[in-house]
């Protein structure tokens, strides 16, 4: 009886302690959301706007009737627009399942750590550290994918590395449920498929599940076979669009990208340290299809040249690296010692430590405070558009997500993402510019003469000559053609730079009083040569 009593004390003690961790990663989580004024990051609204457009009937397209499948999350998509399907409008949905998605690691992220610790406390650790952990909870209010692959990839190793003792029957429901969760991991990004094969690699030299490796093999690529088929179906092409208009190697890339996951690291040096303490020798060869997982996806990054989001491409591998710093910890700490009060010292300095850097170091520099500003100008200029554009007006863009989406004007994509000409015969500068941000064919946009085109750049910044660190935009501001074919419209919020067709003299006196007419004859600085403009239009009426 006292066992019993002592049983349900100790699991009321962990519901207790995890419910806290749960507590502390909502309040947190609405800390961040605040601070980045309740938007979504821009690549957020590109998913969006083809969860709409599907969701209204005309397929997961960016531009209706032009199927290019500019995204790489269908896993993520898919949800989403099922959710704009039902009714919830479409950032609410992001952010709302991005948030419990980060939740639910954290929940995972507790059963995996209870697995490999074989303890309550080992699960709880790993509860803790997720849930002070500033990129996991930054990047559950973005809108994006990554919350939802962590969760991912925590229940399939979970399932992967199995119950103790389970026999055969309930190994292979194991294994199957594994395979089905790293094949979906694929759908939310397909580099996830390094995890997937370093766990099939492990299974393979595993004597007891070797057997067993045709089925994990099996479930392992269903879902990516089946999307294939869908994307040959569909779109009429074997990798997404996105694949032609990014894939760059060199040794330039490789150089960003050893920058980029050194960020990142020193961002995370606490449960980095922690880690190193994990006992290697007796549990190192369970972890070892996880760690090499995490290994091959970072030197995958580095290869590829990181990206201009810090830390996004990293929330996958959190819950896997606070395994191995709980791990690690709990070897450090020494519960089992005389010194109580030695436990509390190394874990509390740990979560401090998490907290400060990956805040500090981390998300609220590289991200919310250097970016939140943008969506707000981006919103403004969204907004304002919507309401002046004309039905058959066209836009082209820098930043293809947030103004897109607010118009739902026909949009060339001037970085290729969801134009298949620009990312299959662009001008590559990989290595370059600004990650994600190196491949362009302004001739072509040009030459397809859209209403408006704006910029990354502010008005004031434009005016005082600011070299643009966007090469597609620099090298479009730097042609006396685009100046001859284009004003400068003034509109009345504080936002991008945006412009007009000059000779769409119709569009302009549309235009409310006053919007343009101080634009009309400005020509940027850095121009070379006069530029011969062509007569104002008529004033508006």
């Amino acid at each position: 009886m006292t066992v019993e009593l002592e049983k349900r004390a100790a699991h009321k003690r962990t519901a207790l302690l995890l419910a806290l961790c749960l507590a502390v990663f909502a309040a947190l989580w609405v800390v961040y959301a605040a601070a980045f004024f309740w938007n979504s990051i821009d690549d957020a609204y590109i998913t969006l706007r083809y969860a709409e457009n599907w969701a209204a009937g005309h397929g997961p397209v960016y531009n209706v009737g032009e199927p290019v499948e500019g995204y790489t999350n269908f896993g993520w998509l898919t949800p989403l627009t099922l959710l704009v399907w039902l009714g919830i409008p479409a950032p609410l949905a992001a952010k709302a399942l991005a948030g419990l998605c980060g939740a639910a690691t954290l929940l995972v992220g507790y059963l995996l750590g209870r697995r490999l610790g074989g303890r309550e406390r080992s699960g709880l650790l790993v509860a803790a550290l997720l849930a002070v952990d500033g990129s996991l909870i930054y990047w559950s209010t973005a809108g994006l994918e990554g919350p939802a692959l962590a969760l991912c990839l925590s229940g399939a190793f979970y399932l992967y590395l199995g119950e103790a003792g389970a026999d055969g029957q309930a190994r292979r429901r194991e294994l199957l449920f594994a395979g089905l969760l790293f094949g979906y991991a694929f759908l939310l990004r397909p580099d996830a498929a390094l995890f997937g094969a370093a766990a099939l690699a492990g299974l393979w030299r595993r004597g007891p599940d070797r057997k067993r490796w045709p089925l994990f093999a099996l479930a392992l690529v269903l879902l990516p076979m089946l999307q294939t088929a869908f994307r040959l179906i569909y779109y009429g092409e074997w990798l997404p669009n996105t694949f032609h208009a990014k894939a760059a190697l060199n040794g330039r890339l490789l150089w960003r990208g050893v920058v980029f996951l050194g960020r990142f690291l020193l961002s995370h040096l606490p449960v980095i340290l922690a880690a190193l303490f994990y006992p290697w020798r007796e549990k190192g060869r369970r972890v070892l299809p996880l760690v090499g997982g995490v290994v091959l996806y970072w030197l995958y990054l580095a290869l590829i040249g990181g990206d201009w989001m810090a830390h996004r491409l990293f929330v996958p591998t959190l819950p896997l690296l606070a395994v191995l710093a709980a791990g690690g910890l709990e070897r450090t700490a020494a519960f089992e010692g005389r010194r109580r009060w030695r436990p509390a010292l190394v874990v509390g300095a740990a979560l401090v430590a998490q907290a400060t850097l990956t805040t500090l170091r981390g998300e609220l520099v590289e991200n919310v405070f250097q970016w939140r500003h943008n969506e707000v100008y981006h919103h403004n200029i969204g907004r304002w558009l919507a309401e002046v554009a004309r039905p058959g007006d066209t836009l082209a863009v820098t930043p293809a997500g947030t103004v897109p989406y607010l118009t739902g004007l026909y949009t060339i994509d001037m970085l290729g993402l969801t134009d298949p000409l620009i990312a299959r015969e662009g001008r590559s500068i990989a290595g370059y510019g600004v990650p994600g941000h190196e491949r362009f064919d302004n001739d072509y946009v040009l030459a397809r003469r859209p209403t408006w085109i704006m910029l990354n750049l502010l008005p004031p910044q434009l005016e005082a000559g600011k070299r643009n660190q966007l090469e597609n935009e620099a090298d479009l501001l730097r042609r006396p053609g685009f100046w001859r074919e284009y004003t400068l419209i003034n509109p009345p919020v504080q936002g991008n730079c945006l412009f007009h067709r000059r000779d769409d003299h119709a569009g302009l006196a549309a235009l409310p009083p006053r919007s343009w007419r101080s634009g009309w004859n400005y020509v940027w600085p850095r121009v070379a040569g006069p530029v011969e403009l062509p007569p104002p239009p008529p004033p508006p009426r």
